[in-house]
């Protein structure tokens, strides 16, 4: 073999692993903690955390992007106090806060309530939509914020078509 077709096959085989490292595969990362899975783009910062009274919640962000769930293996939880109790702890003397109505819906696969939101303070705006399901043993809650509509409905695509929830062994 000459020089000159090891410096092109060398050439060949690099462009080769440039290619095969901008796949669509590098762009995600998987996230499984206590039963509940979703891939996110891999630039999202996630952090897990365990609560009081077996509870649990897991935080994505990215930007102004931030998906928060909570979720717990007691089965009594009606969704609708877990959106209602949710809007109730917000503080009025600080935020504005808008919500629409709760109405059923779906997060991925799983039926549900949810109800849209505008939030702003002095100098941030931003849009969002809680949901609260209940499946298995476990009760779910899940806000996701951006700060405009058209982020809300792209920037969580991904996570929303990938949420899984493993079933009770």
């Amino acid at each position: 073999m000459t020089d000159l077709t090891k410096y092109w096959l060398n050439i060949f085989l690099l462009f080769i692993f440039i290619l095969s490292s901008c796949s669509t595969e590098n762009t995600k990362k998987k996230l499984t903690y206590e039963g509940i899975s979703f891939t996110c783009p891999v630039n999202w910062i996630v952090k897990t955390s365990t609560l009081p009274g077996e509870s649990y919640s897991i935080r994505a962000q990215s930007g102004n992007n931030v998906l928060f769930i909570t979720f717990t293996d007691k089965k009594g939880i009606n969704p609708k106090d877990l959106i209602e109790g949710y809007f109730s702890e917000i503080d009025s003397t600080k935020y504005q806060l808008k919500t629409e109505n709760i109405t059923s819906s779906n997060f991925g696969k799983y039926e549900g309530l949810s109800s849209r939101f505008t939030i702003a303070n002095h100098s941030v705006h931003a849009c969002g939509n809680m949901y609260a399901f209940k499946e298995g043993e476990k009760s779910i809650f899940i806000v996701k914020q951006s700060d405009t509509e058209e982020h809300l409905e792209q920037n969580f695509k991904i996570i929303e078509d990938s949420f899984n929830i493993e079933a009770a062994q």
